[in-house]
């Protein structure tokens, strides 16, 4: 136990560090020691009734050997019961770590912790499973005591699209209709239905002036939605889906706290209704927070019209995560308030089939962070300080080290073509703690290799365009970690600098066949950033041949395909789910209708 590494990562909550180790940390997964993981010595996990740690205080070893690292021959238990800085770690002859001691060991890894640390700092709970009740009904009762000022025009613009919900959109509007605030209007923006429902509408319509009915042809809730924002006179605008529905007092003491305070947007809890349970959203996060998940239901935001024009509205080009993206744009401006109170129930039904949720690929999540974790303008504006004489090597890993370790290994080893110099971007997608603690410590200190985290899974393909944004050369290689290029690398450079894409393949035509991986990508970096990455919505499989697709569409370029003995997969990227493949082919169908899906190289 190396009590100083342990209260790094945490306060104690039971007496000293090996105390709070015996009864806590273990089972919360914490690393008693720098050269220790429970994963290395216990990959299946303990359930407290066994511990790795202790077995190697008593035996000096573990049933699966020494740190991944470390010399297995070389005890680890003895070591560390009487090492001092300036000792060497017992590494192996074939190392790619050069001769480290334990002082530069501990610090090297200090700064892998100190990336872990700022991920656990962002990783509060964004959801909860009970709600007080008396608090929420005593933060309601304050606001709505205090007195409406008098307006002759709407303060509050509702914008609820609609598109063949005739039942369901009678209920939204009645929740509106029932707001103890008054000085509202509805614009209910039909987006091309085709049954009754602009008809109920129009009849709740003409009983109730603040109700409006815009008819449009189908174009997509984002769009709706902005004709709705164009059409809104109020000070402030609201959103609310045609299946939820609001608390009584939602507007009256949204708009109250935002006038009082005034604040540019808010929002309010929400009560997660499912098939099997109930949760409260109730995370006051930040712009920061935005980069691993949206905590902020549209349903509860409230905005400031003239924010909503500055930000842009909603982005039309979305099919799913379109309130991530607004919200994450409101919060690159202005500071998103949480309001203490539910502001909407919704029911989450497994069978619902009309959602967006259901009906659209989650990958739109990682479609909307790649857009906002990445600044492809100032990449571009950069494109000329980029070095013509270096070759970019991007190495997506998610948590399988060896895998990583194997192709930047194969990599550098390849001699670097005439005129050029070679860089490696390693991209950690979101890695475990000990996985990321052994890319860091292979690659941390490796000339012309820097390592960069994603917090979250982001799939290959966003992923790959993150180490896009930190690599410098003119030329880019996508390597999945676990690929191995072949012995050359003239026949792919020659082709680059003459502005082809080039696909390299390993020319196996048996799906089976373990070493059968998928196609790796050349291009240069002012095709890249014309493509804006490869694209997120196909989930580790298909990406390549569609940014192939893309480039061929808009006559960019040339493709080659260079075929055998260019690369080879050692080791297999993690693979789509058999829904994610699903989603892939589903795409793939709708973009390229005229193509042929590619053939998977895998079973799903």
């Amino acid at each position: 136990m190396q009590s100083d590494w342990y209260l790094g990562q945490a306060p104690v909550r039971s007496g000293d560090a090996a105390t709070d180790w015996l009864l806590r940390g273990r089972l919360e997964g914490r690393s008693p020691n720098p050269l220790f993981e429970a994963q290395w010595f216990d990959p299946d996990g303990w359930d407290g009734r066994s511990d790795p740690l202790l077995r190697l205080a008593r035996h000096g070893d573990s049933p699966h050997g020494t740190h991944p690292l470390l010399d297995p021959r070389q005890p680890l238990g003895p070591f560390l019961a009487q090492v001092d800085d300036a000792d060497l770690l017992p590494l192996p002859a074939e190392s790619l770590i050069p001769p480290t001691t334990w002082g530069e060991w501990k610090q090297l890894l200090g700064g892998a912790q100190d990336v872990l640390d700022r991920e656990v700092a962002r990783a509060s709970a964004r959801t909860t499973t009970v709600w007080d009740g008396e608090r929420d009904a005593a933060y309601v009762r304050r606001w709505t005591e205090l007195p409406v000022p008098p307006a002759a025009e709407p303060i509050v613009s509702v914008v609820m699209p609609v598109r063949d919900r005739p039942e369901l959109v009678a209920r939204a509007i009645d929740s509106v209709r029932a707001q103890s605030f008054s000085h509202w209007e509805l614009l209910v923006v039909d987006d091309g239905s085709t049954d009754r429902t602009p008809d109920v509408v129009a009849a709740i319509a003409a009983q109730d002036p603040r109700v409006r009915l815009l008819r449009r042809p189908a174009s997509g809730v984002c769009a709706a939605r902005n004709a709705g924002i164009a059409a809104a006179t109020g000070q402030y605008v609201a959103f609310l889906d045609s299946d939820n529905e609001w608390t009584p007092d939602f507007l009256m003491v949204c708009s109250a706290v935002m006038r009082s305070e005034g604040l540019r947007s808010a929002f309010a809890v929400t009560e997660e209704q499912s098939d099997t349970s109930k949760r409260y959203r109730d995370f006051a996060g930040d712009v920061e927070d935005m980069r691993t998940g949206n905590f902020v239901d549209l349903n509860v935001l409230v905005v400031e019209r003239s924010l909503l024009d500055e930000v842009g509205g909603f982005d039309e080009s979305l099919r799913r995560m379109v309130d991530y993206d607004l919200a994450w744009r409101i919060a690159e401006r202005d500071r998103l308030t949480l309001l203490p109170f539910i502001g909407v129930r919704y029911r989450a039904s497994a069978t619902a089939t009309d959602r967006i949720s259901v009906r659209e690929s989650l990958a739109w999540d990682d479609v909307v962070k790649a857009r906002r974790l990445i600044d492809w303008q100032t990449l571009h504006d950069g494109l000329p300080a980029r070095r013509p004489d270096l070759l970019s090597i991007i190495v997506a890993v998610r948590d399988d080290w060896r895998a990583a370790r194997d192709t930047v290994r194969a990599t550098l080893e390849l001699p670097a073509p005439d005129g050029l110099c070679v860089e490696v971007v390693v991209v950690d997608n979101a890695s475990s703690r000990g996985a990321w603690r052994l890319l860091w410590a292979l690659f941390g200190q490796e000339p012309g290799v820097r390592i960069v985290r994603s917090p979250v899974n982001l799939h290959r393909a966003a992923a790959t365009s993150l180490g896009f944004a930190d690599s410098e050369g003119q030329l880019i290689v996508v390597l999945p970690a676990g690929t191995i290029p072949g012995s050359d690398w003239t026949s792919l450079t020659a082709a680059l600098q003459d502005g082809a894409v080039v696909v390299l393949r390993d020319g196996s035509d048996d799906r089976r066949c373990p070493s059968s991986g998928p196609d790796v990508l050349a291009t240069t970096a002012s095709c890249f950033l014309r493509m804006h990455g490869l694209d997120p919505l196909f989930v580790n499989e298909f990406e390549i041949a569609d940014f192939v697709a893309r480039v061929a569409s808009q006559d960019l370029g040339p493709v080659v395909s260079l075929v055998g003995q260019q690369t080879r997969e050692k080791r297999p990227y993690e693979r789509p789910t058999g829904n994610q493949h699903a989603d892939n082919v589903r795409e793939w169908q709708r973009r390229w209708p005229a193509t042929s899906v590619p053939t998977a190289r895998f079973k799903t």
